[in-house]
């Protein structure tokens, strides 16, 4: 059973799909361009870079005080 099983996997994953191939060259377009990060960070909006931090650090401290939670008997 289990060598049928294994020729059966063997033989298919010789099997060229070119309908598939075809579609996954067309639908995915080119690549984006890569941009560097000093760039990246140059496009942020000062108030929302701060906004988020600010939320990010609330998030962190909420997350820490619940583990401290979780580690009380």
């Amino acid at each position: 059973m289990f060598r049928t099983l294994a020729l059966c996997l063997t033989l298919t994953a010789c099997a060229g799909f070119p309908q598939v191939d075809a579609a996954a060259s067309t639908a995915n377009g080119p690549a984006p361009a890569l941009l560097p990060m000093d760039d990246v960070l140059a496009q942020i909006n000062p108030d929302q870079a701060e906004t988020a931090g600010n939320s990010l650090t609330a998030r962190a401290a909420a997350l820490r005080a619940r583990a401290a939670n979780l580690r009380r008997p």
